[in-house]
C-alpha cells in the first residue's frame, strides 16, 4: 500500500523541536482500479457458479506494479479470506518438473535414460514385478523425458470409476502412489513412447519414483518426499505438499466433488491426491508468486531447464486437443474460443503459459499472461465444471481493459456454456 503520511513532513524547518512529537498516522491500503475490477468480476462468478456448488473463489495477481489477493464468497458461515487454503491438483506438476530438471542440471539424473533403468529394480523388490513386467513391452523405450513431456503414451489412472473408489475408501484403505500406478498399468495404452503427446497424470507419479531412485532412496520413503526444495518454506509458507494424513491439516476451505455421488472434501486422506502429480495445498498468493519466480524472475531453475519446460508441443490425443500445447510441467493454452481449431501461437491474446489443476473438490488455473507481464492464480471450491475458458479468459480481458485502457478482441465462454473444456485432471 501507500506509505502513511507523518506529522514530520510539515516540520522540516523546526525538526529539532518537534522530533519527539512525530508519529505515523495509519491509513488503509489503497485498492487499485485493477483489484477493484477483478473483485467485481469474481463476485459475479461466485453467483454464476453457485449452481455448480461453488461457495467461493480466491484470485491473486502479481506484476511489477502491484500484487494482491482477493477473496469472494463464503466458506461455512464465514466469508472467504485471502489467507484461506485450497487444493490445487495438477498445479503441483510444475513443481515436480522443476525438481526433476534441477537434478538434470546438477548431473544427478539423466533425462535420456529409460524409466526402467531407474525403476526396474525397486519395483521388482516391492511388487515382485519390474517396471517393464508391470507395463509390458511398450515401456521398453520409455525415457524419463517422455514422462516429463507427456509423450510416454502410458495409460492414465484418472477415470471416474477409480476416482470414486479412492474417494469412497480414502479413510478405510491405506492407498499409496503404487496403487495408482498399478491401476494405470491395467488400462489401454494410447501410443508407443515418443509417438504422441497425451496428457496422463500417471507420468508425474512415476517421476516421483524416478526422483527417489536417482537419490538412492527407498521406494517406501515416498511419504517423506515432496517438492519443497523448489518452493522454500521461508518464501512460500502458504504452500504445502500433502502426501499422507487428512487434507484438513492444511486445507481451510471444504470443496464439493461430483465423485462418489457428491462428496464434501474436508477430511479425506491426502494419499489419494496423487503425490507428485497433485499433492499441493495453499493459497493463490503462493501460486502466483511461485509462477512469477519461475517464469519472470527465473530463479527456480536454470536457463537450460527453463527452455526445456517451455518447449511445448501440441497435444495429439485425448484431453487438451486442440487447445493446449504441453512442455514439461507447463502448458500453453488458447482460451479464445474462435481460435480453438487453429495452431496455437503463444503471445496471441488468449494464450497463457502455466498449468491448471482439477482435483477432488477444487479447480484452479495459474500462470503467466505475456501481454500484461503478470502472473495470476485462481481457485474455486468445486470440481463440478468451472471453466478456464470463462474465468481465466475474463480475468485477462478485464485486466487488459484496466491496465491497457482497451479490451482485446477475443471471445470467452460463459459459465452457462455447455462446451466446458475445464478438466485439468488430478
Amino acid at each position: 500500500g501507500i506509505q502513511a503520511p507523518t506529522l514530520c513532513s510539515v516540520a522540516i524547518m523546526i525538526l529539532p523541536y518537534v522530533l519527539a512529537m512525530c508519529v505515523v498516522v495509519p491509513t488503509r491500503s489503497t485498492i487499485s482500479p485493477l483489484q477493484s475490477a477483478l473483485q467485481r468480476l469474481m463476485d459475479e462468478k461466485v453467483l454464476e457458479y453457485q449452481k455448480r456448488r461453488v461457495t467461493g473463489f480466491q484470485l491473486s495477481w502479481k506484476s511489477r506494479d502491484e500484487e494482491f489477493t482477493i477473496a469472494s464468497g463464503t466458506t461455512g458461515k464465514r466469508d472467504l479470506t485471502a489467507n484461506d487454503t485450497f487444493l490445487f491438483g495438477s498445479g503441483a506438476k510444475p513443481f515436480t518438473a522443476a525438481m526433476v530438471l534441477k537434478r538434470w542440471e546438477e548431473g544427478k539424473l539423466d533425462l535420456g535414460a529409460t524409466v526402467a533403468h531407474y525403476l526396474d529394480r525397486p519395483f521388482k523388490a516391492k511388487l515382485g514385478k519390474s517396471f517393464l513386467e508391470l507395463f509390458g513391452s511398450n515401456a521398453t523405450t520409455m525415457l524419463v523425458e517422455h514422462l516429463l513431456t507427456m509423450q510416454s503414451g502410458i495409460p492414465d489412472f484418472d477415470v471416474p470409476s477409480f476416482d470414486d473408489e479412492m474417494l469412497r475408501n480414502s479413510s478405510a484403505k491405506h492407498f499409496t502412489p503404487l496403487d495408482i500406478v498399478q491401476y494405470a498399468a491395467r488400462q489401454p495404452w494410447t501410443c508407443i513412447p515418443g509417438e504422441c503427446v497425451y496428457y496422463t497424470s500417471t507420468n508425474y507419479i512415476i517421476l516421483g519414483y524416478v526422483l527417489l531412485a536417482s537419490e538412492g532412496r527407498s521406494i517406501d520413503s515416498w511419504a517423506s518426499f515432496d517438492q519443497r526444495e523448489v518452493a522454500p518454506l521461508a518464501r512460500f509458507p502458504d504452500i504445502s505438499f500433502l502426501n499422507y494424513g487428512s487434507v484438513d491439516q492444511r486445507l481451510t476451505v471444504p470443496g464439493f466433488s461430483v465423485d462418489a455421488n457428491g462428496t464434501s472434501i474436508v477430511n479425506i486422506s491426502a494419499a489419494i491426491l496423487g503425490w507428485t502429480c497433485g499433492n499441493l495445498a495453499g493459497t493463490t498468493r503462493g501460486m502466483a508468486a511461485w509462477m512469477w519466480d519461475l517464469l519472470v524472475a527465473r530463479t527456480v531453475v536454470g536457463d537450460k531447464a527453463f527452455q526445456f519446460m517451455t518447449n511445448t508441443r501440441p497435444i495429439t490425443n485425448g484431453w487438451g486437443k486442440p487447445w493446449l500445447d504441453y512442455g514439461a510441467g507447463l502448458f500453453v493454452q488458447q482460451l479464445d474460443v474462435q481460435e480453438l481449431r487453429k495452431p496455437i501461437h503463444y503471445g496471441d491474446w488468449g494464450t497463457t503459459l502455466g498449468h491448471g489443476g482439477d482435483t477432488y473438490g477444487f479447480i484452479s488455473d495459474q500462470g503467466f499472461i505475456p501481454q500484461l507481464n503478470a502472473t495470476w492464480s485462481w481457485v474455486g471450491n468445486s470440481d463440478a465444471g468451472l471453466s478456464n475458458f470463462d474465468i481465466t479468459c475474463n480475468v485477462i480481458k478485464k485486466a487488459a481493459t484496466v491496465v491497457l485502457g482497451t479490451g482485446p478482441a477475443f471471445d470467452c465462454h460463459s459459465s452457462r456454456s455447455s462446451d466446458q473444456q475445464n478438466s485439468f485432471v488430478v
